[in-house]
């Protein structure tokens, strides 16, 4: 019911220049289309190289899920908690889009995204 799935790896740098460097070898060594948005440089859909350093010491991990208040839910009921200043919502229906749990793995922080 929840769909969980992995979308992408959020790659911590320095700066946009860094964020580049790391971006242009992915497009070289494996082929993988650069895309620019804002804030990083993702190769292919899979790896997100941040321009700046961002949630997580080395970086985030983003999973896809159906229901984002509902895997809440369930991870709640489990014992991990949520960076609730984290949490957005859609504007529609009130309900959260996105969210950041509160710790981190292996130095990557981990964060649910509505499908």
């Amino acid at each position: 019911m929840l769909g969980l799935e992995f979308i992408h790896m959020g790659i911590n740098n320095d700066n946009k220049d860094e964020a580049q460097k790391g971006s242009k070898l992915f497009e070289m060594m494996f082929g993988m289309p650069l895309r620019e948005t804002s804030k990083s440089i993702f190769a292919g859909e899979a790896f997100e190289f941040m321009c700046q350093k961002g949630p997580g010491k080395c970086g985030h991990i983003a999973i896809r899920t159906n229901f984002v208040d509902r895997a809440m839910a369930y991870f709640k009921r489990m014992g991990f908690e949520f960076d609730e200043s984290s949490v957005t919502y859609d504007d529609k229906t009130g309900k959260p889009k996105f969210a950041y749990f509160k710790d981190e793995i292996c130095g990557f922080a981990i964060h649910l995204v509505q499908k």
